[in-house]
């Protein structure tokens, strides 16, 4: 599922104690602090991470974290910063990306930095879509996030960002397309029957029957499928640990998060990187 700029993003909680794993990242990494308190070293420098922060990690630079007594609540965006070909046509892109590379942390105000957590889940919610125009809606999202916190860091007042939030969708024929994407978008909540009833207002078997019709499978297969692959994705990074995945990802613990990986895919989490690494 990639994307221009954006690789990875999603959202963890580590409780107390927690203690960032040690890495040298080969792209760039914004943490965005929901909660909690991390204390993450970067170069030599020792940053306290609090609620309203966001730091930009760089790539091939090691960091690791210091143990704090607290829990820790963050969202994260892996970022490639790469030019492309529209970009070497607009300076102003170019600017724009160069500057936010230049970042480091920033402590905003609790006011504006909601804003930033509301522009955090539109970009997840669009990135977890199938809209056929998610490349463009994502780039251009990416775009006014990183001017948000640019003007910011150049000293301007944000403006208050309105987001239009999804409101409590009305009595409709039901778009299977819309049920997907609230799967996705929603992959790291519990999920139940009576829950997607009540929100898109039909009865379960019915929303079920016409959701295989579309997709060949039931809305629960298509969400467990999901959920994997986006467990292969975050295997991948080697920067999780088997029970932070199986939580960020839904599910209700790590010993029943393990058992349908291994009935998706025919070999445990932790024997999943190992057996990538063969392939020819």
């Amino acid at each position: 599922m990639d994307t221009e700029f954006i690789t990875l993003l999603g959202d963890v909680r580590v409780p107390s104690p927690n203690k960032h794993f040690q890495r040298i990242p080969n792209e760039y990494i914004l943490y965005i602090i929901r909660d909690g308190h991390m204390k993450l070293v970067e170069n030599n420098i020792v940053y306290q991470l609090y609620p309203g922060d966001m730091i930009l990690l760089e790539p091939s630079l090691l960091h690791y974290g210091i143990r704090s007594n607290s829990f820790i609540e963050y969202s994260f965006l892996h970022i490639t910063l790469e030019k492309n070909a529209a970009d070497t046509e607009d300076d102003k892109n170019i600017h724009v990306l160069e500057q936010f590379s230049q970042i480091k942390k920033i402590s905003f105000p609790m006011e504006i930095f909601q804003n930033m957590v509301q522009l955090y889940e539109e970009l997840k919610k669009t990135y977890h879509s199938t809209s056929l125009f998610r490349s463009t809606k994502i780039r251009s999202l990416f775009y006014f996030f990183l001017i948000q916190i640019l003007e910011f860091q150049n000293g301007f007042t944000l403006a208050s960002a309105e987001f239009n939030q999804e409101q409590k969708r009305s009595v409709q024929k039901i778009s299977t397309r819309d049920l997907s994407d609230f799967l996705r978008q929603n992959c790291q909540n519990t999920i139940r029957s009576h829950d997607l009833e009540k929100i898109f207002h039909h009865n379960f078997d019915y929303m079920n029957r016409i959701f295989k019709a579309d997709f060949g499978m039931t809305i629960f297969q298509y969400l467990e499928d999901y959920r994997i692959s986006e467990a292969k994705k975050m295997l991948q990074t080697h920067a999780f640990s088997i029970s932070q995945i199986a939580e960020s990802l839904g599910f209700c613990n790590t010993y029943y998060f393990s058992r349908v990986f291994k009935k998706k895919t025919g070999i445990s989490p932790s024997n999943w990187n190992k057996e990538e690494a063969n392939l020819p």
